[in-house]
């Protein structure tokens, strides 16, 4: 398992942030993958491993969160109501584990699966920003377009072609 922490003041010293954890054994494929995706941020010397208690914090924090995506009116007051702490606290906890606020956290969780719900199914974007808690397209697509470097649609497009040249064709298949 491979899990990585850093502290608020290590993220403020522009120290690399993690971006995915890894919560089960992996294939060094996968590792790639997620290091690939670290957006151009390298772990540096300093960050520690995860306590238990942190780990159990966070599997807790993204169980909830997975639950609610879908909902445009889930909130970070709301998930810290859930988690069972003041909205400040949890702030403070989430900042220290992941170098992003509450609201960044969500907000990424929604855009991650909306990249990945873009990449994977047929959807169009609309459908798509709506599934994951987006209600103004506006916004959506200027907060992915800032996460992703590309605007949803031509994320859409560059995905499912890579993912059509990758599969087999009919006359290859036997």
């Amino acid at each position: 398992m491979f899990i990585i922490k850093v502290s608020a003041r290590q993220a403020s010293k522009n120290m690399a942030v993690p971006t995915s954890y890894m919560t089960t054994a992996f294939e060094p494929q996968e590792l790639e993958i997620i290091i690939t995706r670290v957006d151009d941020q390298s772990f540096r010397a300093g960050a520690v491993a995860l306590t238990n208690s942190d780990y159990e914090f966070m599997e807790k924090v993204r169980r909830i969160v997975a639950q609610h995506l879908g909902k445009s009116e889930f909130n970070v007051v709301d998930l810290s109501t859930k988690m069972a702490m003041s909205p400040s606290s949890f702030y403070r906890r989430l900042k220290s584990i992941t170098g992003q606020t509450s609201v960044e956290f969500v907000r990424n969780a929604r855009l991650n699966l909306a990249a990945n719900m873009l990449a994977v199914n047929g959807l169009c974007v609309s459908e798509v920003a709506y599934e994951v808690g987006f209600s103004d397209m506006k916004y959506f697509r200027k907060a992915f377009q800032k996460r992703f470097g590309q605007a949803p649609s031509a994320y859409a497009r560059q995905h499912r072609n890579n993912s059509a040249a990758d599969a087999p064709k009919q006359d290859q298949v036997k």
